[in-house]
């Protein structure tokens, strides 16, 4: 019986390369529908795309930062995908970061946000452009976005410490509060490096207060 179109992507990632070229001469006979074995091998090349890009660092940059009065050592994988991993430990405990609101659709719109909040230097980071009708295009090869991302990143531990400075151990508290009241469709840059600095305290419960809880059950 063929398999339907809605399978394909089933279909890809289940079988891998060796099976979709197993199922080619299968399909030739009729036992896979023709179409769905296409959709399936373009998906699965974009699958296995997507998946290198998760995965290769395209960048790899090892900082010292303050945070509460301490440094810090920080490690920060951008991957090929704009994913980007922050890893560091903290009086004793790691963490890991992970930023992925620039990744893919969504890089265009914060190179905007970049562009907009201060004077960037093109040769650092590109250039940026508008339209009469006020449309936005910028110009940067792969070292200047990155050089953005990572600047982005630096923003991150940055708005981190003044909130720890700030609220201590009510760093997840906040961070929880800013989520909820500032999630705004658009935002400008100031706001979307508190918003991804809030997501990854949370992610990560960050700071948690180290309690000893009596178990209380129904």
């Amino acid at each position: 019986m063929p398999v339907c179109s809605a399978d394909a992507v089933t279909l890809a990632k289940s079988v891998g390369a060796a099976g979709l070229a197993y199922l080619g001469s299968a399909g030739a006979i009729g036992c896979v529908h023709a179409p769905t074995l296409l959709s399936a091998a373009v998906l699965y090349i974009f699958y296995i795309a997507m998946s290198d890009s998760d995965t290769t660092v395209l960048r790899e940059e090892h900082v010292a930062v303050t945070l509460l009065n301490t440094t810090v050592d920080v490690v920060i994988r951008i991957h090929t995908s704009w994913t980007t991993l922050v890893d560091f430990s903290l009086f004793g405990v790691p963490y890991l970061f992970s930023i992925a609101k620039w990744r893919s659709q969504k890089f265009a719109k914060f190179m905007e946000r970049f562009y907009d909040h201060s004077e960037r230097d093109p040769v650092m980071f590109g250039t940026f452009s508008r339209d009469a009708e006020g449309l936005f295009s910028f110009s940067a090869n792969v070292d200047q976005r990155s050089n953005a991302v990572m600047q982005a990143v630096k923003d991150v531990l940055t708005c981190l410490d003044k909130i720890c400075v700030k609220y201590q151990r009510c760093v997840l508290d906040y961070a929880l509060w800013y989520r909820e009241k500032y999630r705004p469709a658009t935002c400008d840059y100031s706001h979307f490096i508190t918003l991804a600095t809030c997501h990854c305290i949370t992610h990560v419960d960050f700071m948690t207060p180290n309690i000893n809880w009596d178990v209380v059950q129904f």
